[in-house]
């Protein structure tokens, strides 16, 4: 179960992508943008894959993505959906 402890400050993110697992799941942290022109807004994309192998060596069909709000209270929220997604493969 991912804690909100396991995640960094939000200004890390401003910078450098986030790596991280959860047992078999393998996840990743990024600022991205969404939507265009001038109704772009910058969000946390978080991508997670079943493990064993990295982001660069598994392929985009095994992946899932989902962008949160930009702020600290989001990483709550992402803590949230990795641990759902996570507990849903130690299921099956």
């Amino acid at each position: 179960m991912v804690q909100r402890k396991d995640l960094l400050h939000l200004s890390f993110y401003e910078k450098s992508p986030y790596l991280g697992s959860d047992g078999p799941l393998r996840y990743r942290i990024e600022k991205s943008e969404e939507g265009e022109g001038d109704d772009k807004k910058k969000v946390m994309k978080v991508t997670i894959w079943p493990g064993p192998f990295s982001y660069d060596k598994t392929p985009e069909e095994k992946m899932s993505s989902k962008n949160f709000e930009f702020s600290e209270e989001a990483l709550d929220d992402i803590c949230e959906w990795i641990s759902a997604r996570s507990a849903e493969i130690h299921e099956a």
